[in-house]
């Protein structure tokens, strides 16, 4: 069937078997291969060529591992010779194997000379790591040596019997000057820090030193923020905070955009802008709108709006909503809103929320 042509098998299938053999053998496959297309029956004088012709593309269409098998007690099939046969097919398959025993040849011959080639690249990395192993065992002797050489050397040094904090002083009961007291917030401010000082030494210096082995940490000042408390006049204006885009949908065909925005005037709101979308369906109008920061609670409460209407997408600054949503609920969520571009044009899509229990032992209940 695969590799001769339909006209012949239609012509030999015509000739050797009856129309209502052909009839039968069409229902039994169209009940076991169930194709899409519903089973006609064919009329006229050339219906034992079209119900061949229907069994033939039920056969093509179906995948090789659920053509079903037939088993026959009386197996009648019909005398097929070379005369039924396409020679040209034959030989274009048999050149299609010589080609793929080519390229099988090919590869076989490029393995063995990459596993040739693995093996060398093997035993040149194995060479170049003992190497490094002798080397390194060379640096630690040498590490070692010289470690030893300068414990050798401080051995031999003497020790220094110079004083040189309050602390060496007392161990070995010289007289010293007392410590310097604590100083109060007021004495802080009364201190004088000299102004004269060593070429060397910086402009600001933030420490002093004295005799005594103590130092004196003078507190760096740091300046506040100010922040304006006066009413907004002249020409400068304080920036106003984002406003927020809410798109609303499934609100009747008639509906326009001025009365959308006469609607949240009569709800104390003030939209900045409302635009009416064109949608796929023209069963439903959308509307996108631009609302102040502070609106943005309100506009997005069920019971602000009616049942069925409001449609949300989350902006990725307001995805913190998704726990607020109940506390024994845990959170994550996508937003498809790219606000790094600064100016968001026509309507998102995409985006993902999922919830999912805090305790897997609680009750889940419907309200």
């Amino acid at each position: 069937m695969d590799t001769t042509p339909n006209d012949i098998i239609v012509k030999v299938c015509c000739e050797t078997y009856t129309e209502e053999d052909i009839e039968t053998s069409k229902k039994l496959v169209y009940g076991l291969c169930s194709p899409p297309d519903r089973y006609k029956k064919r009329r006229g004088a050339d219906r034992c060529s079209s119900n061949m012709l229907d069994i033939l593309e039920v056969l093509h269409s179906t995948p090789p591992t659920e053509v079903p098998m037939f088993a026959s007690v009386k197996l009648h099939l019909p005398a097929v010779d070379l005369t039924n046969f396409d020679v040209s097919l034959c030989l274009q398959e048999v050149r299609m194997v010589r080609q793929e025993m080519a390229v099988i040849r090919e590869a076989s011959q490029d393995n063995f000379r990459l596993r040739s080639e693995f093996t060398k690249a093997m035993e040149v990395n194995a060479r170049s790591v003992e190497n490094l192993e002798s080397e390194l065992a060379s640096l630690r002797a040498e590490v070692q040596q010289l470690r030893d050489n300068k414990s050798d050397h401080m051995k031999d040094v003497p020790i220094s019997q110079e004083c040189r904090s309050y602390a060496t002083v007392l161990s070995q009961d010289k007289s010293a000057p007392p410590p310097t007291p604590r100083l109060t917030g007021k004495q802080r401010q009364l201190t004088v820090v000299p102004t004269t000082t060593l070429a060397s030494s910086p402009a600001r210096p933030s420490v002093t030193d004295d005799n005594s082995g103590f130092t004196q940490v003078r507190r760096r000042r740091r300046g506040k923020a100010i922040v304006g408390r006066a009413s907004n006049k002249g020409s400068l204006v304080v920036a106003k905070p984002r406003p927020v885009e809410v798109f609303v949908s499934k609100l009747s065909v008639e509906t326009s955009a001025e009365s959308l925005t006469q609607f949240l005037h009569d709800n104390e709101m003030e939209p900045v802008d409302c635009e009416k979308l064109v949608t796929r369906f023209g069963s439903y109008a959308s509307f996108k709108l631009v609302i102040g920061k502070a609106d943005s609670e309100k506009i997005l409460s069920p019971d602000f709006w009616p049942s069925g209407i409001l449609e949300h997408w989350l902006l990725p600054q307001d995805l913190h909503l998704l726990s607020e949503l109940d506390d024994d609920f845990l959170a994550f969520g996508t937003s498809p809103v790219n606000t790094e571009e600064g100016i968001l044009q026509g309507r998102p899509y995409g985006g993902v929320a999922v919830l999912w229990r805090q305790n897997i032992g609680l009750e889940a209940y419907k309200h």
